[in-house]
């Protein structure tokens, strides 16, 4: 999302501000998942004094007043098949938990009119900060593995010992720092003829899904279709017990059997998606804590997304100690519940962007540039972020184009006509990918499975992208 909804071009050093493990981070803060059953709301109940002495709450409630405006709203409503950010909200009738509601009150003085709802009262299962904890230190383990490395041989060199940090040392340095680096140098001492390095093993991206994936399973939608497939020996059998259920019968290209599709039971559907709403709800009140206070402070955000913001670089100190003088806890970290700047650029330090283009939700670009760790000199990369494009397919039209990524952007910022225009298509800005090439301009796979389990390879596969500015946003508009 784009402050104010409207694009931006901004030149300076900028940083990418991002939450340490957003969704982990949100199960470690929450009180826990509600149990028991819901109830529905009594009328005498239908004021946020009253419901915020319960354990939790899912109300339907129309928007009265807002009483403060923001650069970015702390809530949206549903409207041509899209989310919208929105302040103009008096009036809207919105769906909200505990946590939203009273974040909307806080935050933008909003006033509603509670008009239904259910609650819960029967506490919470706390289970799921003691897990989350430990998945989080888990994964901080794996990204701070230490290996004594024997190089004798050049070629293959082999791990002797792998030491992880215990999780007193790995507090000690996610908040205050050098644990691992002293570590380093007394196993080096033991080990002179050795090379000792810190590692970050590839299983941290393992715990980093499991935390992902934990506020993703209670929001699944209702599963309505199951598919079967069915060697050729025991169709009849499965036909003769499920006919009831059997909704299509694909048989597959090799002969082999067939494909099934099944009417799915939805009363065996059990939702959790009231967990989801609080995970995320909490999720947003560690962004708005941060948002808000930045701009309660006069320091200007340009764009966030999930869990990161684009800011001034000089702006984070500030932005740290406002928010400590504020909450009373650090900001500027590695714990759960913190940030730290998150560009990345390979082999390099001081990494940040020196140009950044905001054109809609989730499409924007920024210019990296980062000191070699090893040789000193200055490097050069580019982040690029196109909803329903590939980077490859950027690079692709920035190679056909003989244009710069940064180029591309302004062409689309700036809605010049030397973009790509297909014939019956001429826009201003309008710019035409091809999903079937490689950076390099090679043939690049797409496809789609068909029912029979064959896949069928497209030949031609363009997205076209132009942005438009409507009333209160900017959008993309895609074809």
């Amino acid at each position: 999302m784009l402050a104010n909804n409207e694009r931006c071009h901004k030149v300076g050093r900028i940083a990418d501000f991002d939450a340490v493990g957003m969704y982990n981070s949100a199960m470690i803060r929450m009180k826990g998942f509600l149990i028991g059953q819901p109830e529905l709301i009594p009328e005498h109940m239908k004021t946020v004094e009253e419901l915020n002495k319960v354990s939790g709450y899912f109300v339907r409630a129309k928007v009265l007043k807002v009483g403060k405006r923001r650069a970015f709203p702390v809530q949206s409503y549903l409207g041509d098949n899209k989310r919208n950010f929105t302040n103009d909200l008096e009036g809207k009738t919105l769906y909200l938990d505990d946590i939203a509601l009273n974040d909307a009150i806080e935050f933008q003085q909003m006033e509603f009119e509670i008009i239904d709802g259910y609650f819960f009262n029967s506490g919470f299962n706390t289970r799921v900060k003691q897990v989350h904890e430990h998945l989080f230190y888990q994964r901080q383990f794996r990204k701070n593995e230490i290996h004594v490395i024997d190089t004798s041989d050049k070629e293959t060199p082999q791990t002797l010992h792998t030491i992880i940090p215990t999780r007193e040392q790995m507090k000690e340095e996610l908040t205050r720092g050098g644990v691992i680096k002293q570590m380093i140098k007394d196993t080096q001492a033991q080990h002179p003829t050795h090379t000792v390095k810190k590692v970050k093993n590839p299983m941290q991206n393992l715990y980093k899904l499991i935390c992902n994936s934990s506020y993703g399973k209670a929001g699944m939608r209702p599963i309505n279709e199951d598919l079967k497939f069915i060697s050729n020996a025991n169709f009849e059998k499965f036909v003769s017990r499920h006919y009831n259920w059997i909704k299509d019968i694909t048989p597959a290209e090799n002969g082999h059997g067939y494909r099934v599709k099944l009417t799915q039971p939805i009363h065996e559907h059990y939702n959790r998606v009231h967990i989801a709403c609080h995970i995320l709800s909490v999720a947003k009140r560690i962004m708005n804590e941060v948002m808000c206070t930045g701009e309660d402070n006069g320091i200007e955000f340009f764009y966030t997304d999930t869990d990161s913001i684009h800011m001034w670089e000089k702006d984070v100190k500030p932005l740290g100690e406002h928010f400590k003088k504020k909450y009373g806890r650090e900001l500027i970290g590695e714990m759960h519940q913190q940030y730290n700047i998150d560009f990345d650029l390979d082999g390099c330090k001081d990494v940040h962007s020196t140009e950044f283009f905001g054109l809609a939700k989730k499409c924007y670009h920024d210019t990296l540039k980062g000191t070699d760790k090893i040789t000193g000199e200055i490097k050069h990369g580019a982040h690029n972020r196109m909803k329903g494009v590939p980077e490859r397919a950027i690079l692709n039209e920035c190679r056909k184009k003989k244009r710069s990524c940064a180029e591309l952007y302004t062409g689309m910022y700036n809605g010049e006509t030397w973009m790509s225009q297909p014939a019956g298509k001429k826009r201003a800005g309008l710019c035409v990918f091809d999903l079937t090439k490689t950076a390099e301009g090679g043939n690049a796979f797409n496809g789609r499975l068909r029912a029979d389990m064959t896949i069928q390879r497209l030949p031609k596969f363009e997205r076209g992208v132009c942005f438009v500015d409507t009333e209160n946003t900017v959008s993309a508009d895609y074809w």
